[in-house]
Parts: structure tokens; C-alpha cells; sequence
């Protein structure tokens, strides 16, 4: 009868630590797909702004060139003045 006793109590034993080791071992999985999560959304917020951030200097850009085509054109239309008197 005692023996009974034993291996209840070491089976109870067994289980418990798969139990513990289980958990922790879940609990480790779960912490590491929440890391990657948070690092996954960061990333796309990261190559959203940098693709606004590209865009507005692409547009910065076509900007200043159209104002230094038209300052160009009144440079040239000064100076052809001033050569004609």
C-alpha cells in the first residue's frame, strides 16, 4: 500500500515540474513574439516616416529647382536688357 502511495506522490511530483517547466518555457515564447511584435511595428513606423520624410525633400527639392529655373529666366531676361541699352 505504501508503495502506491510513492509512486501517486512521485507522479504528482513529475507532473508538477513538466507543469513548471511548461509554463516557463510558454511564458518565454510568449515574451519573445511580443519583443518581435512591438520591434515588427516599429520597424513599419520607422519606413513610414522615412518615406514621408523622402517625399517632403523630393518635394523641397522640385520646389527649390522650379525657383531657381525662374530666377535663372530673370537673369536672363535682366541681362538681355541691360545688353540691349
Amino acid at each position: 500500500m505504501i508503495l502506491h502511495y510513492v509512486i501517486a506522490f512521485s507522479s504528482f511530483v513529475v507532473m508538477f515540474i513538466l507543469f513548471l517547466v511548461i509554463s516557463k518555457t510558454m511564458n518565454n515564447i510568449i515574451n519573445h513574439l511580443s519583443k518581435s511584435q512591438y520591434l515588427l511595428l516599429k520597424e513599419k513606423d520607422f519606413a513610414q516616416r522615412e518615406l514621408e520624410v523622402r517625399k517632403m525633400i523630393e518635394e523641397q527639392t522640385e520646389e527649390d529647382r522650379k525657383k531657381q529655373e525662374e530666377r535663372d529666366k530673370l537673369d536672363e531676361d535682366n541681362s538681355g536688357e541691360s545688353n540691349e541699352e
